[in-house]
């Protein structure tokens, strides 16, 4: 007859053979699955801040380049010739290299909808020597590409004294306002952009008023 001491050790050695029971298997593998799924959310989460991060980065670059062409052609502009909600012409003076003076060209900033894009096309007179190098738009361009994915847009048009105007004559200060996006929005890292510029004065232009 076994001792007490012998049935008590083949017991425990039963207990370390048998190994875990389907419910223990169940919670370890919920309790991994739930640890796996938070740590994947993470990760994606982190993924999409990153990309709208660099997404916000690219639309803010964009934005200033534009603003500063837009700004340099308004500014040294002599006239108006043409203004809309969408399309603006201007002559505009272009510096040469010294020491010749000022040369005569025109800028036409136009926003197309179904493209999303705004552009910008500039002439210049045949002989110039620019001191700019991307003067005039290269052959074969209908115009140089500032902005993508351009959702909302429109340019202001006022006179001497900031009132609102359409007329060309009157024109003398212009400023644009326009939303531009980036990345994708059905995977959540889509960043988006609104900018509203400074009223730009044509410095080169008398007014009547």
């Amino acid at each position: 007859m076994d001792s007490p001491q012998r049935i008590k050790d083949r017991r425990q050695r039963a207990s370390l053979l048998r190994g875990f029971s389907l419910l223990e298997v169940m919670m370890v593998t919920f309790i991994s699955a739930f640890v796996f799924a938070g740590v994947l959310s993470a990760y994606i989460f982190l993924g999409r801040g990153l990309m709208r991060q660099g997404n916000e980065e690219q639309l803010e670059s964009r934005s200033r380049q534009a603003l500063y062409d837009f700004t340099q052609d308004i500014s040294a502009a002599s006239a108006v010739t043409f203004a809309n909600a969408t399309m603006l012409t201007v002559n505009t003076w272009v510096p040469q290299t010294s020491p010749n003076p000022p040369a005569m060209g025109t800028a036409t900033y136009e926003y197309f909808p179904a493209e999303g894009q705004l552009t910008v096309t500039r002439t210049a007179p045949p002989a110039s020597s620019l001191a700019f190098p991307n003067w005039p738009t290269p052959a074969g361009l209908q115009g140089l590409v500032l902005l993508n994915n351009v959702t909302n847009f429109s340019f202001g048009t006022y006179d001497i004294s900031g009132n609102a105007t359409g007329l060309a004559p009157l024109i003398k200060q212009v400023n644009m306002s326009f939303t531009t996006t980036a990345g994708s929005q059905m995977g959540g890292a889509q960043s988006k952009l609104t900018v509203v510029s400074p009223q730009v004065i044509l410095k080169n232009k008398s007014s009547p008023q």
